[in-house]
């Protein structure tokens, strides 16, 4: 198995998905992209190999007819590839990414004193959403989560009632499961609450039986993984254009 390659397919897909749902999900030659009005996320432009020159001009275009900010992200697996280009094109990167995969140990057991609560309605996708801006700092329509929550596992965690984080987890079959969106609001920080929803994702992954956990990681959450097991794998750089910052 190309755990790179499983590991951007696990991403792709569920920004692909999360953008069908709310009916804005578009497929070019060279790239894929979805925008979705009042909402930070998906709203992904990516390419389908290393781009060239004409492809980053062809989604430039794109992205400028949208009149809409939308993140283009690559990942450096590509032989030689200039990443200048992008610069080049107007282009700015506003955040970088470590892709990291562990293996699931069938063993590995943590039994963790939080209550994870699955989003089922539009009422709990509405408190996702505003728990997930909080922690990040940026918005993800309670829409889109509620469209999509048939098919992607959003949970809010609180802690004796009190709320803590999200984080999300992705899968399409038994092999692969991606953890996203975990994080942790402000005022709960600095308490050991990142490790527990970690610890409790990996004790859930190993009980179903998958093969590997990916992420992409932060640099603040990286040192947190790592003493996880997990293994660095590529870097991901977030691009979007200048007029858009």
């Amino acid at each position: 198995m190309n755990l790179i390659e499983a590991n951007i397919n696990n991403l792709t897909s569920l920004w692909k998905l999360a953008n069908t749902k709310s009916n804005f999900h578009s497929s070019e030659k060279t790239f894929d992209y979805g925008f979705i009005e009042h909402s930070n996320w998906p709203n992904r432009l990516w390419f389908h190999e290393a781009p060239d020159k004409h492809s980053i001009e062809e989604a430039k275009n794109k992205i400028k007819r949208l009149n809409n900010k939308l993140t283009v992200p690559f990942w450096n697996i590509y032989k030689d590839f200039d990443k200048e280009i992008f610069n080049n094109s107007g282009f700015v990167k506003v955040l970088e990414q470590t892709g990291m995969s562990l293996k699931v140990d069938p063993e590995y057991r943590e039994t963790v004193n939080l209550n994870f609560e699955k989003v089922n309605s539009i009422l709990k996708a509405k408190e996702w959403e505003v728990l997930f801006e909080k922690a990040f700092g940026y918005k993800i329509n309670g829409d889109v989560i509620f469209k999509s929550s048939q098919f992607i596992d959003y949970f809010i965690v609180t802690d004796n009632h009190e709320p803590v984080g999200t984080c999300v987890l992705y899968y399409r079959d038994n092999t692969i499961l991606g953890i996203h969106s975990m994080g942790v609001i402000p005022e709960m920080r600095r308490k050991g609450y990142a490790l527990k929803i970690m610890q409790y994702a990996l004790d859930w992954t190993s009980k179903m039986r998958f093969e590997y956990v990916t992420i992409q990681a932060s640099d603040m959450a990286k040192a947190l993984y790592i003493k996880l097991g997990f293994k660095e794998q590529f870097k991901m750089m977030n691009y979007v254009l200048k007029e858009h910052i």
